[in-house]
C-alpha cells in the first residue's frame, strides 16, 4: 500500500518537479570543458553522461526545480551552462515552444523492408554487410531453425538472453522478467542459430500483419567466442532471409537510441533499416541553448542525433574543424548518416548552422 502511494505521488510530482543536475567535465576525445544542465526524472542522464564525458564529470549542483520555472532559467542563462537537456512530459511542449532549439525522443524505430527478392533487400545493405552476406553461410558454417518449444525458450532466456544482456549493457541492463518474456513467446517464436548442432544464439520474434518483429536476442553465455564466430550477424542475416522466404513485408527491429553513431543504431542501419518516429514516447527531450560555437559543434560531432521537425525527422551533426560550406563537402559529411526516414540535416559549426536537404 505504501509503495503504491509513493508511486502515485511520484507520478504527480514528476509532472511538476524534476531533478536539475549541473555537471562539468571534458567532452570525450577533446580538451574542452563542457558544462551541461540536465533536467529530468529518468535514467537518460546516466546514458548521456557516459557518452558525453571522458571521465565522470563534476556535479556542480543537484536539486529539484519546479518545471515551469525552467523557462526563466533558460531566458536568464548568463553562461551558467553551455547546453541544457531537459526530458519533460510532452504536454510541456507548448510552454517551451519558442525556447527549445531541437526536440527528440530517447528512442527511434528502425524497420527493414523485406519486400522483393533477396537481391532487392540485399541491395539496401551497407557495403560491408553486402560483402559479408556474399559468403556468410559458407564462411561461418552456421545454420538456423525455428522453434516453439518451451524448453528451448527456457534455454534461450537463462543461457543466452540474460548473460548476453548483462555483459553488453552492464549497469544499464534492463532484464525483462521471465513471465513477461514467456507471455511474448507464447504469441511468437524463436529463431535459433546452431554451430555443429549446438545452439549458440537466438532471437525471440513475433509475426503480425505480415511483419516480423525482432524482440529480444541472446548469445550463449554472452561468450565473445560465438560473437566472433558470426552468431550476432547470423541473427540478422537469417531473420531477414526467413522473412523474405515467408513473404513478410518487413522486419521490425524495434527501438534503438536516437544517437546516430550509437552501435546498435548503426548496426541496424547497415542491414538496410529505415528510421521512424517513436510514436509511443510520453516525453520529449528538449535541447536548449544550441548556438553556433566550438563547444556546441564538438558536442554534436560526438553525439549526432535524430530530432523531430515540422518536415519530419532530421539529423543534427557537428563539425568543429572546418568552415567549408561547399555542397560537395556537406554531401560528404551527411552521407555518413544518410538513411531512409531522415529528410534533412543540420550541421552545427563553430560559427553557423547549415541546413542540408537530402537529395
Amino acid at each position: 500500500m505504501i509503495r503504491l502511494i509513493k508511486r502515485k505521488t511520484f507520478k504527480i510530482r514528476s509532472k511538476l518537479f524534476a531533478r536539475a543536475t549541473l555537471v562539468e567535465g571534458y567532452l570525450k576525445g577533446t580538451n574542452t570543458l563542457f558544462r551541461c544542465l540536465f533536467v529530468d526524472n529518468t535514467n537518460f542522464i546516466d546514458f548521456m553522461l557516459k557518452r558525453m564525458y571522458e571521465a565522470p564529470p563534476t556535479v556542480l549542483r543537484n536539486h529539484h526545480i519546479l518545471i515551469p520555472t525552467l523557462k526563466q532559467k533558460i531566458l536568464k542563462n548568463t553562461g551558467d551552462f553551455d547546453l541544457c537537456i531537459a526530458v519533460l512530459p510532452k504536454f510541456y511542449e507548448s510552454k517551451f515552444q519558442a525556447l527549445y532549439d531541437y526536440k527528440s525522443t530517447e528512442w527511434v524505430k528502425q524497420i527493414i523492408s523485406t519486400s522483393g527478392s533477396w537481391q532487392d533487400v540485399r541491395s539496401k545493405f551497407s557495403k560491408t554487410k553486402r560483402r559479408i552476406s556474399n559468403t556468410f553461410e559458407k564462411k561461418f558454417g552456421l545454420e538456423y531453425h525455428i522453434s516453439s518449444d518451451l524448453e528451448d525458450f527456457d534455454y534461450f532466456y537463462n543461457r543466452m538472453f540474460i548473460p548476453h544482456t548483462n555483459k553488453r549493457f552492464k549497469d544499464l541492463s534492463e532484464i525483462d522478467s521471465y513471465n513477461n518474456m514467456r507471455s511474448f513467446f507464447k504469441k511468437g517464436k524463436l529463431l535459433l542459430i546452431t554451430k555443429d548442432n549446438e545452439i549458440i544464439a537466438g532471437s525471440l520474434f513475433l509475426v503480425n500483419n505480415e511483419k516480423l518483429t525482432f524482440h529480444r536476442t541472446g548469445v550463449l553465455d554472452g561468450n565473445d567466442k560465438y560473437i566472433k564466430g558470426g552468431a550476432q550477424l547470423a541473427l540478422y542475416y537469417f531473420l531477414i532471409k526467413y522473412a523474405i522466404d515467408q513473404k513478410f513485408h518487413a522486419v521490425d527491429t524495434m527501438m534503438s537510441s536516437s544517437i546516430l553513431n550509437d552501435g546498435v543504431y548503426k548496426n541496424k542501419k547497415q542491414w538496410g533499416a529505415s528510421v521512424f518516429p517513436d510514436e509511443r514516447s510520453a516525453s520529449w527531450i528538449f535541447y536548449f541553448n544550441v548556438r553556433p560555437s566550438e563547444k556546441i559543434a564538438q558536442f554534436f560531432e560526438k553525439n549526432p542525433m535524430v530530432v523531430y521537425s515540422s518536415q519530419g525527422l532530421k539529423g543534427v551533426i557537428g563539425d568543429s574543424n572546418s568552415e567549408n560550406n561547399s555542397s560537395e563537402y556537406i554531401n560528404e559529411l551527411t552521407s555518413r548518416y544518410q538513411v531512409n526516414g531522415l529528410e534533412r540535416f543540420n550541421i552545427v559549426t563553430s560559427t553557423n548552422i547549415i541546413e542540408s536537404k537530402v537529395s
